[in-house]
């Protein structure tokens, strides 16, 4: 049997409603409080080091890094918005979401999928998503080229697109 937790009432008692004072509603219009919508670039090593990422590439037509439940790590076609532009870009699908975690005592981050495995390149460059626990190939460093990110694994290679199909690293 299971019952529910409800706050106690007496039998007629009317509920309240809060009125919202003016310093309320004034706390809400606060331009400077109000957090931006949506995905933005990231500017520095502590915007990549921990929670979601949204990994793209601006190859013709541009893709992001994903993966599938199985662990396969694919280019996914991103749908661009009316200006054109890859950095409005958004996800279409949680498999093009990542989560970082920086590596304790490093710079390195570890990047995980939606279905909670790690993504993690071989020695000849294979990127896969099936581990659990970090170990050197499941890490990756964040390095700053001509105004974007790329990614370096323990190997010294950096991720990349060798053609639409694949994702795959040098």
């Amino acid at each position: 049997m299971q019952t529910m937790v409800t706050k106690l009432k007496f039998k007629g008692e009317k509920q309240k409603k809060r009125k919202r004072t003016q310093d309320d509603t004034a706390q809400y219009l606060n331009s400077s409080d109000i957090a931006q919508d949506g995905w933005v670039a990231a500017e520095s090593l502590e915007d990549i080091s921990t929670g979601p990422l949204f990994i793209t590439f601006a190859s013709s037509p541009p893709v992001a890094l994903a993966s599938d439940p199985l662990g396969k790590i694919y280019a996914s076609h991103i749908t661009l918005d009316a200006d054109g532009e890859i950095a409005n870009a958004e996800p279409d699908d949680v498999r093009q979401v990542w989560i970082a975690t920086r590596v304790v005592g490093s710079k390195k981050i570890s990047l995980k999928t939606a279905t909670g495995k790690l993504l993690s390149c071989d020695r000849v460059g294979i990127l896969t998503a099936t581990k659990e626990a970090i170990g050197p190939q499941e890490e990756w460093e964040p390095v700053q080229q001509d105004n974007a990110w790329a990614f370096r694994n323990v190997f010294e290679r950096f991720l990349y697109i060798s053609h639409i199909s694949q994702a795959n690293q040098i």
